[in-house]
């Protein structure tokens, strides 16, 4: 019987230690996964921001782009109101 108390104790202060050695492995993981996870916090506030950023360049570019269009339309509108006042003043000289 004391042989088998023996390596009963001898079992359990190898369990003992084993679980120490997961205990300080786990705490180790954690530290490493929240830092991981502050790291993804501030990648996704930064992709957030690059987001809000394009947003805002889009719809600047499609506000100027229908400034363009208006613009090129009025253009040619003063362009042809330029032709007839040009043609009136030749048929007005002659």
């Amino acid at each position: 019987m004391l042989e088998n108390e023996k390596i009963l104790r001898d079992n359990n202060e190898m369990l003992i230690q084993k679980c120490k050695a997961f205990e300080k492995e786990n705490e180790s993981l954690k530290e490493k996964c929240s830092t991981m996870t502050e790291e993804c916090g501030q990648k996704e506030n930064a992709f957030q921001e690059m987001k809000k950023e394009y947003d805002s360049i889009k719809l600047a570019y499609h506000i100027t782009k229908d400034s363009y269009e208006d613009v090129k339309s009025l253009m040619k509108l003063v362009q042809s109101r330029l032709k007839y006042c040009s043609e009136t003043s030749d048929t007005l000289n002659r």
